[in-house]
């Protein structure tokens, strides 16, 4: 059975690798790096990397990170997730010493520095409030998802976080259910008569509703069931 929730996880993997493959192919220095770690390497967490965080800041729930052509590493975390006593020193008179939010996106270099820091609520943009995930391409440009309870947006940014691109739709709802489905298609059924959102080929959606018809589409050309498509052709090469 199909859950929803589990449904909602594997079609952002969908839409993830779906993105990714629009983008630049990965350099052939990148996959012979990869092919030459040797069988058996052992992996130790550093726990003196990264350098602690600057300016009183304290990160909420880390909902991605991502790895530039420099080596940086770059982390985007929830603010929102941050509750009142995380954050005590805002408060005037301040309660505690600690702390602060640190921006959204915030990068590290090799020594664990930060190197830049961008992004979050108060800004000239409007802000999702709950951040999906990071993904550096191979033309430095850094893509951001992330929802808010009036809509859905992935956005393309440089280095910088100028904005380049956004894809989605603000203003709309999200579907919510406990049902359980027997097939990402039976799925369609929670919007079958919802009105259209934009005439196609006019805009782009980012949301719960276009993941589960991007996965109903793979399931349909396939002729498989969709998690089996995933854990075969998405899982399996990494098992």
């Amino acid at each position: 059975m199909l859950t929803h929730s589990f449904r909602e996880s594997a079609n952002a993997l969908v839409l993830v690798l779906a993105v990714a493959a629009c983008e630049t192919p990965v350099p052939e220095t990148e996959r012979t790096a990869a092919a030459a770690v040797v069988p058996g390497t052992e992996f130790v967490v550093d726990a003196s990397w990264p350098k602690p965080l600057p300016n009183n800041w304290i990160f909420g729930q880390i909902s991605g990170v991502a790895v530039d052509s420099r080596d940086h590493v770059w982390v985007i975390h929830r603010r929102s997730s941050l509750v009142e006593s995380d954050t005590a020193a805002l408060e005037q008179p301040p309660r505690s010493t600690c702390c602060t939010p640190a921006p959204s996106v915030v990068v590290f270099d090799h020594e664990g520095n930060v190197v830049r820091s961008w992004g979050g609520p108060g800004g000239e943009l409007p802000w999702p409030l709950r951040e999906h995930g990071i993904y550096v391409d191979a033309t430095d440009h850094v893509w951001l998802g992330g929802s808010s309870p009036d809509g859905q947006v992935v956005r393309k940014f440089t280095l910088d976080g100028q904005l380049v691109l956004e894809i989605g739709v603000w203003k709309g709802k999200e579907a919510y259910s406990d049902r359980e489905f027997e097939s990402v298609l039976d799925a369609l059924s929670v919007f079958a008569g919802d009105p259209l959102v934009a005439e196609p080929g006019t805009a782009f959606s980012y949301s719960t509703y276009g993941c589960t018809l991007l996965s109903a589409a793979m399931e349909r050309g396939s002729r498989m069931p969709f998690l089996a498509l995933v854990r075969e052709r998405v899982l399996g090469p990494f098992t």
